[in-house]
């Protein structure tokens, strides 16, 4: 081999390591402004959830006093012109509105075990009145509470205590 060339290849190797350099120190700077941006959007994801979750729940709160204040305003023995849900009917005639929670654990409870599919058709058919869709990401909040559990991905039973609970009696 020709000294020369030896030289000419080391000085075209030096070039090619120096672009290739520059293009890591591109890659990881746009590596580092995604993840940035994974970030915050999972914080803004978490922000949305909870604003959904207590936007339900003041929804939930407003609905039942509304409920409260037209059964009041209604005669005496008349039906509540709510739209009619499944639920227990107070004194006045009222429809009280089972929760959906409580709608999931007793669907639990008689299942044992339900997938989320499962249980957002339930909940459709027990409150026709709610986005059952919703159900879906409720259930990961109801899990982190301890409510329910996972036993594996998508399928959903009650806690042990609770189970063993309901055995018994």
């Amino acid at each position: 081999m020709n000294i020369d060339t030896i030289a000419d290849w080391k000085s075209q190797l030096e070039i090619l390591s120096a672009e290739d350099d520059v293009h890591a120190q591109a890659a990881v700077e746009r590596l580092q402004a995604l993840e940035l941006q994974v970030k915050v959007a999972r914080n803004e994801a978490d922000v949305a959830v909870r604003m959904a979750s207590s936007s339900r729940k003041a929804l939930e709160k407003t609905s039942e006093r509304l409920e409260r204040m037209l059964a009041a305003a209604q005669p005496e023995g008349a039906l509540s012109s709510t739209v009619p849900v499944r639920g227990n009917v107070n004194e006045s005639g009222v429809v009280r509105r089972t929760p959906v929670r409580e709608v999931v654990r007793l669907f639990l409870q008689e299942r044992g075990e339900a997938t989320t599919r499962e249980i957002i058709e339930h909940v459709r058919d027990a409150r026709p009145d709610v986005n059952a869709e919703n159900t879906g990401p409720e259930l990961t909040g109801w899990v982190k509470e301890g409510r329910i559990m996972r036993s594996r991905l998508g399928v959903y039973r009650l806690p042990m205590q609770e189970a063993a609970d309901v055995k018994q009696s």
